[in-house]
């Protein structure tokens, strides 16, 4: 089963890391990656989101993540999960 592991709203830095991800061999997706029409500012819903469609990967991609974000300070961090409680229940990670 997929799961989400990152929700920005930076599309160019969702496609470094999902770029990041297939180089180490990670199965990843991308979604959300056009902004609905007509929003100056998109709303949380319709942010960029990073699947790992793996499960076995899961672990391994987020240290890729993490190695990353290490790598680049000026990327942000993702939202933190407990924020992830709070958001529309189709961004709820079962």
């Amino acid at each position: 089963m997929a799961q989400r592991v990152y929700l920005t709203n930076d599309t160019l830095l969702i496609r470094a890391l999902c770029e990041r991800l297939d180089r180490s061999g990670i199965c990843a997706s991308v979604q959300n990656a056009v902004p609905p029409p007509g929003n100056e500012f998109p709303l949380v819903e319709s942010w960029v989101e990073l699947w790992i469609l793996r499960d076995a990967q899961l672990v391994e991609a987020k240290g890729v993540i993490e190695q990353y974000l290490v790598d680049d300070p000026s990327v942000p961090s993702p939202i933190p999960q407990s924020f992830d409680a709070e958001l529309s229940p189709r961004f709820r990670i079962a």
